[in-house]
């Protein structure tokens, strides 16, 4: 934790705890959900070709559609969050360096 911490709200707090968990979040997490979800529609997919029943196919696109609004929402949540604490970062980065600019003026 960091002093800024103090500084950001709990949404805020559970975005960055996400980010510094490297098993929650980095490209390893997103193809595996990926394959998850290529996996289950695949398999009514196959299933569609082998019965020839075109309804199995219903599936695949319900579960594209159930799970386009699920990462749209969430990449949305994401985009209201970052910001501010990207902004609360660079102030405190901008307080320690007056402070820095400071101390070094003081001591010539």
């Amino acid at each position: 934790m960091s002093s800024i911490d103090s500084l950001l709200t709990p949404n805020e707090l559970r975005v960055l705890g996400i980010y510094r968990d490297r098993a929650r979040c980095g490209m390893g997490r997103a193809v595996r959900l990926s394959l998850q979800y290529a996996t289950g529609t695949g398999i009514f997919l196959a299933l569609a070709i082998v019965t020839g029943n075109p309804l199995w196919s219903i599936v695949v696109y319900g579960t594209f559609l159930a799970w386009m609004p699920v990462r749209l929402l969430v990449g949305r949540r994401l985009a209201g969050i970052l910001p501010s604490v990207i902004e609360k970062y660079e102030a405190r980065i901008a307080e320690l360096e007056m402070n820095l600019a400071r101390q070094e003026r003081s001591r010539s």
